[in-house]
């Protein structure tokens, strides 16, 4: 009876084995096809985000060209006459800063050219000069003499009226300016690594017909016309080939994945938004699975494992006789976690997309704006103009700088809450004054009003003033001209040595919808994110703001209605300051440092000159040191009084900054320990500013410098 019972039992193991084996088998089957779909959707949902960022710098480069041209063509029209020959005008431009060599030439009635390398000669085609429906024309083809095998867009510019000038050839009438630009450098935006044997080219989006395609396209797509592979070649994921078609010729982003003669490719297009044109690559399958064939190996790994795991808890329960809860809640912890793992890999997945969209934006603003600066040296307003750009594209630049590096360090716990007197007046006050100059050129109404007794107290001014600045910046952003915004400060409680601060930031702009409300302190968070030609943040600032009032034990809530405003209440509560030595008085020190003497300690060329220039302005005299130890020598060897302040760099060869500050406040004269030494460096974290108080320094000024709170920082420390 007792063997039976045994035998039965090891046929009911065995055949358990084998159900949950095939189980396995089954599982890991279904799910590695939904991996291969989801695989599918996960990249597509990339590459577009890559392409609309690829068309964005090719259309950028291309408007910038347009640009240069028309500037070009504006000079030469004014200046051609003014020579004998147009071999004469070649010679003097060439002396000028804006001069770009053998890219520039002209062409007559004829259709003869004439390039600022002397070549001239007949163009076979004038296909794109005959036509003078339209003044400006850009086109693809090799140089317009069609001597040469290299590929370029060609910027074409007619004048208005043809400009008689003489030639060595005899006289002429000028009809068109052009400019040469190298295609490959408008399609070179993807990395070499990246590039490697896949094929960019450009095509025009109404017949297919391909204008410029580069690396081994021609292995892939035979002749010029690429809407015809779509129905020829095997659509992996079943897209519809006419879908294809009439996406493309509608300008609209594409990606889908094809197999060529067995190989398996994604097609990616997106309009570069002239003439009709959109950008296209193919990448091979396999260069993705290269990139991140680990990472979905660990998926399929995972799922396996999972899978096994599933498999050996069935087993132990019907050995075991477990209960069906304990399974449960293991499945559900698992899908959980897995879930957690996929919500977080999207957000930063996108987080990167769009800094590499929102990095390159400023940076092509300010390459451009430089490139036009140059071009118009005899334009004042223009370059004025320019210039205007290019601070405000570096602003922005530095802005989103600032959010990613304070957002590294508050999740690796780096930072750290300060304890120091602060007047919380005051505070506002300055924030106040800083928003007041973000909105000069804007028609908002500004109001700050503040109520309470206590305001002298402990806390960290730095991280206050920001949590501050972010609000009150947002409210100017989204609160449209004849708007208004107001900002309060009211004491609400005290309770022994302890009172806590109401900020209340509200304005009637544009607010916020119900569901964005539930999401914007979470990383990376933006509402209408899905618009990005203009500047904009990473989508962290509120999400910092929010981790560094709980930093100071505070709290932060928001209410806002779409299309009526948004209302932002801080409450942190301060240690009431009563050290009445260290008390600050409300009476702002007049910000006036002319006649001030002052050492400037700094390394580097160009910051030093930014300086030096900026500060005479203010009329302030000026000694330079360019080394730690240079500094150190200069202040030893002159008279008591000879200088008000220092302004000391840290990171200098020799003898750093710290290092100089160290031994000069170790000196035996009296203004050694008393002079005002204020560090002016770009290490702007909570540890640099202790090391520079550590090493006898006053004040931290972080670069890049703002002459407005250099110089209010200079008067206060002088006037003390």
């Amino acid at each position: 009876m007792k063997k039976a019972r045994n035998k039965r039992t090891m046929i009911v193991t065995i055949a358990a084995l084998l159900v949950i084996v095939a189980a396995i088998v089954a599982v890991v089957a279904f799910m590695n096809k939904e991996v291969d779909s989801s695989l599918y959707k996960e990249r597509k949902e990339l590459l577009l985000r890559l392409t609309e960022s690829c068309s964005d710098v090719v259309t950028d480069n291309i408007l910038t060209e347009r640009s240069l041209v028309n500037v070009l063509a504006d000079k030469a029209k004014n200046d051609l006459q003014n020579y004998d020959t147009i071999e004469d005008y070649f010679e003097a431009v060439s002396a000028r800063p804006y001069y770009i060599g053998e890219k520039f030439f002209f062409v007559d009635t004829t259709g003869k050219y004439y390039s600022s390398d002397g070549a001239f000669g007949k163009i076979i085609s004038l296909t794109y000069y005959t036509d003078d429906s339209a003044t400006e024309v850009e086109y693809i083809s090799n140089l317009p003499h069609m001597d040469s095998d290299e590929l370029y867009m060609i910027f074409r510019h007619r004048f208005d009226n043809p400009i008689k000038v003489m030639t060595s050839h005899g006289e002429v009438e000028i009809a068109y300016c052009g400019l040469l630009h190298d295609i490959s450098t408008l399609t070179d935006v993807l990395s070499e690594e990246f590039a490697g044997d896949n094929n960019t080219f450009i095509y025009d989006t109404n017949t297919g017909t391909m204008l410029y395609k580069e690396f081994g396209i021609k292995l892939l797509i035979d002749g010029f016309n690429i809407y015809p592979k779509f129905e020829q070649s095997e659509r992996l994921f079943g897209e519809n080939a006419d879908d294809l078609v009439k996406a493309c010729k509608e300008r609209k982003t594409v990606v889908t994945a094809l197999e060529i003669d067995g190989i398996e490719y994604y097609f990616c297009s997106a309009n570069v938004g002239i003439n009709d044109w959109s950008l296209a690559f193919v990448i091979q399958e396999s260069y993705l699975s290269e990139v991140s064939g680990n990472a979905f190996s660990s998926i399929i790994f995972s799922i396996a494992l999972i899978a096994i795991i599933l498999g050996i808890a069935l087993f132990i329960a019907i050995a075991l006789i477990y209960s069906n809860k304990a399974n449960k809640k293991v499945i559900e912890e698992t899908n959980d976690l897995n879930l957690a793992l996929i919500t977080a890999n999207n957000a930063k997945s996108e987080f990167l997309s769009n800094m590499s969209h929102d990095i390159r934006t400023p940076i092509n603003g300010i390459m451009g704006m430089t490139t036009i600066a140059k071009a118009v040296p005899d334009n004042p307003e223009k370059t004025q103009e320019c210039l205007d750009k290019i601070d405000g594209a570096s602003h922005h630049l530095l802005a989103l700088i600032n959010d990613v590096l304070d957002m590294s360090r508050i999740e690796r716990g780096a930072t750290k809450i300060t304890n120091e007197p602060l007047n919380v007046f005051m505070l506002c006050d300055n924030c106040s004054s800083i928003i007041k100059g973000q909105m000069s050129d804007r028609d908002l109404n500004f109001e700050l009003t503040t109520n309470g007794e206590n305001v002298n107290v402990i806390g960290d001014s730095l991280h206050l003033r920001q949590v501050l600045i972010n609000i009150l910046g947002n409210a100017i952003k989204f609160t449209p001209d004849g708007g208004s915004i107001k900002f309060s400060c009211n004491e609400l409680s005290k309770k022994d040595d302890i009172v806590e601060f109401e900020f209340i930031v509200e304005d009637n702009g544009r607010g916020m919808s119900e569901e964005f409300i539930g999401s914007i302190f979470e990383a990376f968070s933006q509402e209408e994110s899905e618009g990005r030609t203009t500047y904009k943040g990473t989508g962290l600032g509120m999400a910092i703001t929010k981790q560094l009032v709980e930093l100071m034990n505070g709290k932060i809530a928001v209410s806002s209605k779409l299309g009526e405003g948004s209302k932002f209440i801080v409450t942190i509560p301060f240690e009431i300051n009563n050290d009445p030595a260290t008390i600050i008085n409300t009476t702002d020190v007049k910000a006036d440092i002319n006649g001030v003497k002052i050492l400037i300690v700094e390394d580097n060329e160009l910051n030093m000159e930014i300086a030096e220039e900026l500060l005479t302005e203010e009329g302030a005299i000026i000694t330079k040191a360019f080394d730690g130890q240079e500094g150190f020598k200069i202040f030893n060897e002159s008279e008591p009084g000879t200088f008000d302040v220092i302004l000391m760099d840290i990171m200098m060869p020799i003898m750093n900054g710290l290092e100089a500050t160290e031994a000069i406040r170790g000196l035996a004269r009296d203004d050694a320990k008393t002079i005002p030494i204020l560090a002016m460096t770009a290490n702007a974290f909570e540890e640099d500013i202790r090391k520079t108080k550590e090493a006898g320094m006053d004040a931290h000024l972080s670069k890049p410098i703002q002459i407005d709170i250099v110089v209010k920082t200079i008067a206060e420390h002088v006037n003390k």
